[in-house]
């Protein structure tokens, strides 16, 4: 017989075995002062703690500093020395932006989750079990915070080319050789054209390609009413993109605009393709210096002094094709632009 036990496996996602205690009496009066990089360095002495960590919160991660965001991703986490995963980060008093904050909390382990649930698999053979949230996908240690309080309320700027070194940025150059570069700047550009112009077919069929093969299997019938509900989901998109339009109508027609291409550093060397590019279009005369550095930067905030589009392979779920899709993310839990009148603006 098999048995589904999401309960214990909740149980064992939440509390780090044997640190029920204490997350249950964890208060910012017993709190243990401590540092990101003490926390990462031995985390098998402070797991399962109170502790008291300062840091740079952006979105579910808290940094030892602005140059700690340039380390890179990863689901084992085996290389995060400067920074914590924050989780879960519905707590009251996280800021919506980056910021310098305190967070209060129990210290625990998404592998210590899986090795507990392993365990109980092994005791119980017939028994099927999993590690659900966050750590589903992950083996990170992170931080259950009890309170979060912001130190520091005056914006955090992005890291600039300047300072960020060529080789350590997360964002480079995709290579003029990989077989879907072409293909995929293409795509970033007619979504751009179509925004500006109002080419809402174009639209649907770039950000929204399985909605758009469903219609067109259609040949002209009557949409089914979940179709109908894509569909003007699929619209309400394209309406609150259009209000963003004075954007892309500066960076339309985009081969006329200085152009970067971008892929994520991480992912270099693993094929002469990628499945996700970043095309970018300086919205002013000259972004020499002010392109962005990580993915943090290309959130397409007003601010910016360039438009990005995110396109990645997309494949329809009836025929197995593989197509383009694009986005136009519109982010608000980055990073501030710096003040370019000031080049002392920046500050770790």
């Amino acid at each position: 017989m098999v048995r589904l036990l999401l309960p214990f496996v909740l149980l064992l996602l939440l509390f780090h075995p044997g640190a029920a205690d204490a997350e249950q009496h964890c208060r910012a009066a017993y709190a243990k002062p401590a540092t990101i990089e003490s926390v990462q360095a031995d985390f098998r002495a402070y797991v399962g703690h109170c502790v008291r960590l300062r840091g740079l919160a952006v979105r579910d991660r808290l940094y030892a500093s602005r140059e700690a965001t340039l380390e890179p991703d990863s689901p084992l986490d085996e290389k995060a020395a400067h920074s914590i995963v924050i989780y879960p980060t519905d707590v009251e008093g996280r800021p919506a932006r980056a910021a310098w904050v305190e967070i209060v909390g129990t210290l625990a382990s998404c592998a210590d989750a899986h090795a507990a649930v392993q365990a109980m698999m092994a005791a119980h053979p017939d028994s099927i079990m999993m590690v659900t949230g966050y750590c589903h996908t992950s083996e990170a240690n992170y931080i259950r915070p009890v309170s979060i309080r912001v130190v520091d309320d005056v914006p955090v700027p992005r890291l600039t080319e300047a300072e960020a070194p060529p080789e350590k940025r997360p964002l480079v150059e995709a290579p003029l050789s990989a077989s879907g570069r072409a293909a995929h700047v293409a795509a970033a550009r007619a979504l751009v054209t179509a925004i500006a112009q109002g080419d809402e077919a174009t639209y649907r069929r770039l950000t929204q390609p399985d909605v758009q093969d469903d219609l067109d299997r259609l040949n002209g019938g009557p949409a089914p009413s979940s179709l109908r509900g894509d569909l003007r989901s699929a619209h309400r998109a394209f309406v609150r993109e259009r209000k963003r339009r004075p954007s892309f109508l500066e960076v339309a027609p985009p081969q006329e605009r200085q152009q970067r291409v971008f892929v994520d550093r991480q992912d270099l060397g693993s094929d002469d393709d990628f499945g996700e590019y970043l095309t970018c279009w300086c919205r002013t005369g000259n972004c020499g210096g002010r392109w962005p550095v990580s993915r943090f930067d290309a959130d397409n905030r007003p601010e910016r002094p360039y438009l990005c589009v995110r396109t990645n392979g997309f494949v329809l779920g009836l025929s197995g094709k593989t197509v383009i899709q694009g986005q136009t993310d519109l982010q608000s839990a980055g990073f501030a632009e710096p003040d370019w009148k000031d080049p002392s603006a920046p500050r770790s």
